[in-house]
């Protein structure tokens, strides 16, 4: 049984874009990006008012300095100073956590859209694969009711054929019916038209019907499915093993035609250089 199909408290993941890990992760990055411009300008304010505080404490050093000031105000322009720093510290720390943070989600959501694609695509094998095997049940029941209606209209062909003319008593020429006495006469297998489903029979100039043909096709991919992710991690694998060889190969490819290309420019360059235009004679001068 399918993982999937043990999961029965949780919605079957059929599209990628419904996967709830990308759309948390895309929700992260859009509020990262409304906060990257707060945190910018919480960053410009930090940076001004550590500035004004640089200012205020070299104010009060100097007239300290100069026998104007005092300690207090002084010491109280340090731990303005030293709030500053560490306010434009914070700031500072969380612009470059929202832009780290910006530079990371991407390759995150491409990882996470990569690994819902590989479950979505497994989730559709095997819906698939339950679904072919109940429409493969069906076909065969219908083939069954298909081969008993065939086989009432055969009958039907067979007893009332209409094959021999028939004259009625009070009606002139003949008739391809069949006479049934009081129930009057019926043409060829008793009006019943032939409502064989013909996609279901073997035609008589074929070997196989349509459902034999779609039957081995079923069964063929039955069979397959469950060997279908080796195969797609084998040809990843195969595909990145001729990556180099293909590369050199499309090098080369266009070294040769860069080749054919000068060849060509030496070679008729010389017929697609325009002749110089004529000068028209000189008057003669004039006596």
């Amino acid at each position: 049984m399918p993982k999937f199909m043990k999961q029965a408290d949780k919605k079957l993941l059929l599209h990628v874009e419904d996967d709830a890990k990308l759309a948390e992760l895309r929700a992260e990055v859009a509020a990262f990006e409304r906060k990257l411009p707060e945190d910018r300008a919480r960053l410009a304010s930090a940076e001004q008012a550590l500035a004004h505080a640089q200012d205020a404490l070299d104010l009060a050093e100097s007239r300290l300095l100069a026998g104007r000031g005092d300690e207090a105000t002084f010491a109280s322009a340090q731990a303005a100073l030293a709030d500053a720093k560490r306010a434009q510290a914070i700031a500072l720390h969380t612009l470059s956590d929202t832009e780290r943070m910006l530079r990371l989600l991407p390759p995150a959501i491409r990882t996470a859209r990569a690994a819902a694609k590989k479950q979505v695509v497994a989730n559709l094998r095997a819906q698939y694969a339950e679904q072919v095997a109940a429409l493969k049940a069906k076909l065969l029941e219908t083939a069954e009711l298909n081969r008993a209606v065939q086989a009432t209209y055969e009958r039907a062909v067979e007893e009332l054929p209409a094959n021999e003319p028939y004259a009625h008593e009070q009606l002139d020429g003949l008739w391809f019916c069949e006479d049934l006495g009081d129930g009057g006469v019926t043409p060829k297998a008793g009006r019943l038209p032939d409502l064989t489903f013909t996609p279901l029979v073997t035609p008589f100039h074929r070997h196989e019907s349509d459902l034999d043909v779609w039957l081995k096709a079923a069964d063929a991919l039955l069979a397959a499915l469950p060997a279908m992710e080796a195969h797609d991690k084998e040809a990843l694998t195969r595909r990145l093993a001729d990556e180099p060889a293909r590369r050199a190969a499309e090098a080369e490819k266009v070294q040769r035609m860069l080749a054919f290309a000068r060849r060509d420019v030496e070679r008729f360059a010389p017929l697609l250089v325009s002749p110089a235009p004529r000068q028209a004679p000189a008057e003669p001068p004039r006596q």
